[in-house]
């Protein structure tokens, strides 16, 4: 006895006791007669070094011996039994764990009965270490421990604390659950070769229409239509077999939602779950409903069929011009537009064009630069000197900058219908000068006629005669018109080029409208712009053709808009109106022979023959100008022309 009273094994005989820290320290002072272990020089050999293992670990080790299983324990076991230290130390098993031993109890038993050594992972111990009620996780396993006479003595114990690693596993198992039935693509996770749902999330019970328990611990494709659900099952056992995913592209698949059959298309993934140990215990589902994609897309496929149908029966050339770096691509019919047999260059192309069109085809460009529509007719010359007219239309898309990027269009050859205009025009020009001299004359004699009968007193045939003379003059205006038409197509009409006041000219016109006008009332508002050289005459021929226009084509209102403005580039004049409008499908011909504004629908005829509005563009475009309006059907239309200040 030391002079505490407790006993103290003799050196020679604790040496399997060396070391072992505090707990080591503990079993060498404990007085270990007072236990049914008796003395440490008594213990078997086997237990003095199962004993010196324990002490001298690092991890958690404990042993129980005897029949009452009395416990033997490391300092790294101190952090597991806590506050039952240090009376648990030579202390029976029943003892010191009265709260688990209902469970851990029967295992150690079964290890003294039968020798097997057994153990559990992650076990659910609730311990009261610490003064309190504490689930805790371990893993640790039982191994049997001899005697000297061979027979089982005691159970040798590893355990190890995982409670911080399950709770954290739980924790990030149910966040992933969560993920799971949040995600924002349809989910199921199917177990067995029966494929019975253990987890589906609303997106997937969203897209079959279904509820919750038509599916939860049920066959999943026992839920589905019979022949689709039978496509899927087949898949699903291949995967299952294999163990190889299995991803279905735009599957069509038919389900009953919002109260109505439809097909839907889905992007579909099998994906086989493995186990630890590689065997495949399920498959995880996922769908992604893509019809709206697919529905888009066979649009976009069956437009673009019926777009290459028409330019194919059309016999039109696409292509697709990019303005970063002035390059072009075009099919084959595009090139052989152009007269060649394989591709070539933007600048060989322009090349071919007619010297007298470059001139339009350049200011085409400026103007499709602004309104992102390209239009122009040109003639181009053929390796075998022959002369073709084409069409050009385009529509140009721009940058977040607002820049031109890209020209998409087609080309067609208008060859043979610029030919019947040019026959048109032969005809015209003949009628005109035929019609020229019997006008004339008409004119002269109803003239004659009308100074008679007013000298006469006959107010009534004077006045019949002066409406008579009024008709003739319109029809003299036609007669002029259409002889202007050929000349200009011919290359024969003489501009008089000469500087005057472009607002004097504008006044001027604007002050006989409103003389002549009963039924509205003309707003001019023009600013002082230097002078310009033009000619003169047919520019006022223009702005009269505009305000004409404009209050023909507005029988409902009673304003006419006339604005003029200049800088020290050009002069702009336009004529705003608030009448019919012109509906979308005419603007791209609106500059052409004989093409007129139909009022019939909403009850108007307009007369004339269409031919005012195309000799001012072709005046305008002779100045090297532009011409161009704007228009809403019901709202009206505002019509403007532009001209360069310095001499052209």
């Amino acid at each position: 006895m030391n002079s505490n009273g407790t006993a103290t094994i003799e050196r020679s005989s604790q040496r399997f006791l060396n070391g072992g820290g505090k707990m080591g320290e503990l079993i060498r002072v404990k007085d270990w007669t007072t236990t049914d272990m008796g003395s440490p020089e008594q213990w078997p050999k086997s237990l003095h070094t199962s004993v010196s293992i324990c002490l001298n670990s690092r991890l958690p080790m404990a042993i129980w011996w005897g029949n009452n299983y009395e416990n033997i324990y490391n300092d790294a076991y101190n952090g597991i039994i806590a506050a039952k230290h240090p009376k648990a130390l030579g202390a029976k098993g029943a003892d010191i764990w009265p709260e688990i031993w209902p469970i851990v109890g029967p295992m150690i038993e079964s290890v003294f009965k039968t020798g097997e050594p057994t153990g559990s992972e992650n076990q659910m111990l609730i311990l009261e270490r610490k003064g309190y009620p504490e689930e805790c996780y371990f893993t640790f396993s039982y191994s049997p421990i001899l005697d000297d006479a061979g027979n089982i003595g005691g159970v040798f114990t590893a355990v190890t604390e995982t409670t911080k690693q399950v709770v954290t596993q739980e924790h990030l198992t149910e966040q992933l659950s969560k993920l799971f039935i949040q995600a924002p693509i349809a989910l199921c996770i199917v177990r067995e070769d029966e494929f019975i749902v253990e987890v589906i999330n609303e997106r997937m019970l969203e897209f079959l229409g279904k509820k919750k328990e038509d599916f939860f611990n049920k066959p999943l494709f026992q839920g589905l239509p019979e022949s689709i659900g039978r496509e899927f099952k087949v898949l699903a056992n291949n995967v299952y077999e294999k163990g190889e995913r299995f991803v279905g592209q735009e599957q069509p698949v038919p389900v009953f939602r919002n109260g109505k059959s439809e097909i839907v298309y889905v992007k579909f993934v099998f994906e086989p779950l493995r186990e630890e140990d590689g065997t495949i215990s399920g498959i995880m589902c996922l769908a992604d409903e893509i019809t709206e994609q697919v529905l888009a897309r066979k649009k976009i496929e069956d437009a673009a069929e019926t777009a290459r149908m028409a330019i194919e029966s059309a016999e039109l050339g696409v292509y697709k011009g990019n303005f970063l770096n002035r390059t072009l691509e075009g099919d084959k019919r595009f090139y052989q537009l152009f007269g060649f047999e394989h591709e070539v260059s933007w600048d060989e192309l322009i090349a071919v064009i007619h010297p007298d069109d470059k001139l339009l085809r350049r200011s085409a460009y400026e103007l499709a630069i602004n309104t992102g529509k390209l239009l122009y007719e040109t003639r181009v010359f053929y390796k075998d000197d022959s002369v073709r007219w084409l069409k050009i239309t385009g529509k140009i898309f721009y940058n977040e900058q607002k820049r031109p990027i890209t020209l998409l269009g087609v080309v067609e050859d208008i060859t043979k219908q610029k030919n019947l205009e040019e026959q048109k025009d032969h005809f015209i020009s003949l009628a005109s000068h035929e019609l020229k001299t019997p006008v004339t004359t008409l004119k002269a004699y109803a003239q004659i006629l009308q100074t008679i009968f007013t000298s006469a007193s006959n107010d009534k045939a004077a006045d019949m005669l002066f409406k008579m003379d009024k008709q003739i003059n319109k029809l003299t205006e036609l007669i002029v018109d259409m002889l202007d038409i050929t000349k200009i197509d011919k290359g024969e009409i003489v501009f008089k080029m000469e500087e005057f006041a472009f607002i004097e000219l504008a006044e001027e016109i604007a002050e006989e409208a409103k003389r002549t006008s009963n039924t509205h009332k003309i707003n001019v508002k023009l600013n002082g712009c230097e002078k310009i050289t033009a000619d003169r005459k047919r520019i006022g021929q223009v702005i009269t053709n505009l305000v004409s226009n404009a209050i023909k084509f507005s029988p409902n209102a009673s304003e006419i808009i006339v604005t003029a403005d200049c800088d020290h580039k050009s002069v702009k004049l336009s004529v705003q109106d608030f009448g019919i409008g012109i509906a979308e499908p005419s603007f791209d011909h609106i500059f052409r022979r004989f093409s007129r504004v139909s009022g019939n629908n909403k009850g108007y005829a307009f007369s004339g023959l269409g031919l005012g509005l195309y000799l001012s563009a072709e005046i305008i475009k002779k100045h090297h100008g532009l011409i161009n309006f704007v228009s809403e059907t019901g709202k009206g239309s505002t019509f403007s022309f532009e001209l360069p200040l310095l001499k052209p």
